[in-house]
C-alpha cells in the first residue's frame, strides 16, 4: 500500500506541475498568502565558486511570476489552495473520512453542492458502495448501485471520463433514482471519476440545482477529486 501511495504522490506531483506550467511559468504548490521573497543565497561562506579568468556577471534573482495563475481561471488560485488543504488531510489518522470531509470542504469553496457522495467500485465492477455522504437519510453509507450498461457507465467507467448534466433531462434516462434527485430539489449533477494505474477506484458525485454546473466547474472539480486517490485506497483496503 505504501509504494503505492508514493507512486501516486509522483504522480501528483507532476500533475500539478504541468497544469501551473500552462501558463508559462514555474508552478506555485504552496500557501502563497505566506510566501516570504526568494533567498538565493544564505550563507556565500558556505558556497565554493571555481576560479575564473573572466569576469563573471551576477545577475539579481528573478522573482517567480504567479500571474500565469488568473490567466486560465479567476478562480485557480482558490482552487489550488483547496488542493493542498486535502494534501494536508492525508497525515490526519481517522482514514478515509479525514480525507473525505476536507474534500467535501474543498468542493464546497469552489464549485460549490447540495449533495456529496463518494462511490468505491466493487470487485468485478459491476457494483458501486458509497462511502460517504452529506444525506445520510436518502443516500446512506453503505448503499449499492449497479454500474448499469449505458452511456454514463461507458463515460465514467469505460473512459474513465468526468459526466456532466446540467439539467435533469439530461440525466434522467441514465439515473434509475432521478425522481428522488429531482424531489430533493437538485437538477444537476458532476461524476467525477477517481483513478490510479489504470483502474477506475470510484466517483466523486456532486449534485446541485439545475443550471448550477458547466464545462468550468468540472476542471475545477476534478484536481480536487484526484487528491482521493488514497482515500479510495484506503477505503478498498
Amino acid at each position: 500500500m505504501i509504494h503505492v501511495v508514493a507512486e501516486y504522490l509522483i504522480s501528483l506531483s507532476d500533475l500539478l506541475r504541468s497544469v501551473a506550467c500552462r501558463g508559462g511559468a514555474e508552478p506555485l504548490l504552496h500557501d502563497d498568502r505566506t510566501a516570504q521573497p526568494d533567498l538565493v543565497i544564505s550563507d556565500a561562506k558556505s558556497i565554493k565558486v571555481p576560479t575564473r579568468n573572466f569576469p563573471v556577471e551576477v545577475k539579481p534573482s528573478k522573482m517567480v511570476d504567479r500571474t500565469f495563475i488568473t490567466q486560465r481561471d479567476d478562480h485557480m488560485p482558490d482552487t489550488l489552495q483547496m488542493v493542498v488543504n486535502v494534501q494536508r488531510a492525508w497525515a490526519a489518522p481517522n482514514q478515509p473520512s479525514a480525507t473525505l470531509e476536507a474534500a467535501g470542504d474543498a468542493f464546497a469553496q469552489t464549485v460549490g453542492y447540495r449533495l456529496y457522495t463518494v462511490t468505491q467500485m466493487l470487485s468485478g465492477g459491476l457494483e458501486v458502495e458509497r462511502i460517504y455522504s452529506t444525506n445520510v437519510a436518502v443516500y446512506p453509507v453503505g448503499g449499492r448501485k449497479p454500474m448499469l450498461p449505458n452511456a454514463h457507465t461507458q463515460r465514467v467507467r469505460g473512459e474513465m471520463q468526468p459526466f456532466l448534466a446540467k439539467t435533469p433531462a439530461e440525466f434522467a434516462p441514465l439515473f434509475p433514482d432521478h425522481e428522488t434527485i429531482t424531489s430533493l430539489g437538485l437538477g444537476s449533477v458532476m461524476n467525477l471519476p477517481v483513478a490510479f494505474n489504470g483502474v477506475l477506484l470510484g466517483t466523486v458525485n456532486l449534485l446541485d440545482s439545475e443550471g448550477a454546473y458547466h464545462e468550468q466547474h468540472v476542471e475545477q472539480a476534478m484536481l480536487i477529486a484526484r487528491q482521493l486517490v488514497p482515500a479510495l485506497l484506503v477505503a478498498s483496503g
